[in-house]
């Protein structure tokens, strides 16, 4: 798979162990890269053509127990950093598409170190963000015991 940048590519190995944990009685059943792209109506400018999203990724997620038929589809929008290229307009962008397709819940997820995710739910009422620990392959868990 292509991506386009070091942050999808690593994202889309970890993204599994990361939503495991924002949603631990949830498992990824899918998960696609670029897999559509949504429009709004044009707010202002843009000559009437209205204004286009692409996610960087979804996930549909089902529950680990009960209701099989129940998927939670997750658009992930992935940035290296606050003041990152373009961020300010995939901000926006990704707001108004959290209003306009409800039925969808949107990440931003952005590395906050080599061994933790930042991933923020955008529904528009709180900017919730979640700093999550990834375990690598092979590394167990550092136990601390006291003496």
């Amino acid at each position: 798979m292509v991506y386009d940048s070091s942050v999808e590519e690593r994202w889309g190995r970890e993204a599994d162990r990361v939503l495991g944990k924002v949603f631990p009685d949830m498992i990824v059943e899918k998960t696609v890269h670029h897999p559509m792209t949504l429009r709004m109506e044009s707010i202002g400018g843009n000559d009437g053509r209205g204004v286009k999203y692409t996610p960087d990724f979804l996930h549909l997620l089902s529950p680990k127990q009960g209701d099989e038929d129940y998927l939670l589809a997750v658009l992930v929008e992935c940035k290296g950093w606050k003041g990152g290229p373009n961020y300010r307009d995939s901000d926006v962008r990704l707001r108004v598409c959290a209003a306009v397709y409800p039925f969808f819940l949107f990440l931003r997820v952005m590395p906050a170190s080599t061994r933790a995710w930042r991933v923020q739910i955008i529904d528009g009422e709180t900017d919730d963000e979640l700093v999550i620990p990834v375990q690598h392959e092979g590394e167990t868990e550092k136990i601390s015991q006291d003496s």
